[in-house]
C-alpha cells in the first residue's frame, strides 16, 4: 500500500517507527469526547486498522472489514460504533 499511498502526496513515513496513541490523539485531534478514553482507545483502532490495511492487499481503507479481525466484543461493539472515524 505504500507505493500507492505515499508517492506524489503529502503523506509524510516517520523513518522511526510507527505513532504511539498519544501521537495520533494530537495529531487528529482526537479531544472532546465525554469521555476522555475515547479518544485514545479510538487512536488505538486507527492504528490497528491502518497496520491491518497495509498488510492487505486492499486498494481503499474502506475494502477492509477492521471489526472482523477483532476478538473482544467490547472492542467489535467500539469499532463498529467510530467504523466512520476509523476508516477516516
Amino acid at each position: 500500500m505504500y507505493q500507492i499511498i505515499v508517492p506524489g502526496s503529502w503523506y509524510k513515513v516517520r523513518n522511526n517507527g510507527g505513532y504511539k496513541t498519544h501521537e495520533i490523539v494530537d495529531i487528529l485531534d482526537l479531544k472532546g469526547f465525554k469521555r476522555p478514553q475515547t479518544g485514545f482507545i479510538l487512536a488505538s483502532h486507527i492504528i490497528r486498522n491502518l497496520t491491518l490495511f497495509c498488510n492487505s492487499d486492499r486498494q481503499k481503507v474502506q475494502e477492509l472489514d477492521y471489526a472482523q479481525y477483532l476478538s473482544d466484543e467490547k472492542a467489535r461493539h467500539f469499532a463498529l460504533n467510530f467504523q466512520e472515524e476509523i476508516q477516516k
